[in-house]
């Protein structure tokens, strides 16, 4: 039997590109109960999903123009969507959290793999 594997605590040392000063910087959240099949086709399940909000700061938010509950469109160099804006105190500027879902939507659809930060642009849907 091969003997268990002991991290040695190297890590790959990565220049972190600095942000511009037009693109938020995606931070990935997860939940408990996400949206994905096993969620969706649970009918137990079906008042613990809800929608994936952009958090964002308020800071951020005043510069765009936008509210809570506002459509922004989020663009990556992987994708974009259109999501609905939650302006969050706790949330620093220049930095947007969203969550992951197993279903496709929310942050899997904008994260590059190969990239070692995902910057996001926002534009507002007013």
């Amino acid at each position: 039997m091969p003997a268990p594997w002991t991290w040695d605590g190297a890590v790959p040392d990565h220049e972190v590109p600095p942000r511009d000063a037009y693109a938020l910087r995606l931070v990935v959240g997860r939940r408990l109960y996400d949206n994905g099949r096993m969620v969706s086709e649970a009918g137990a399940l079906g008042a613990v999903r809800r929608p994936f909000p952009l958090h964002i700061s308020p800071h951020d938010a005043a510069g765009l123009g936008i509210e809570s509950g506002d459509d922004v469109r989020v663009a990556s160099t992987r994708g974009s969507q259109v999501l609905p804006v939650a302006i969050d105190p706790g949330v620093p500027a220049g930095v947007a959290q969203l969550d992951f879902s197993a279903d496709g939507a929310g942050a899997a659809a904008l994260i590059d793999a190969h990239a070692i930060v995902t910057d996001l642009r926002l534009e507002s849907m007013k």
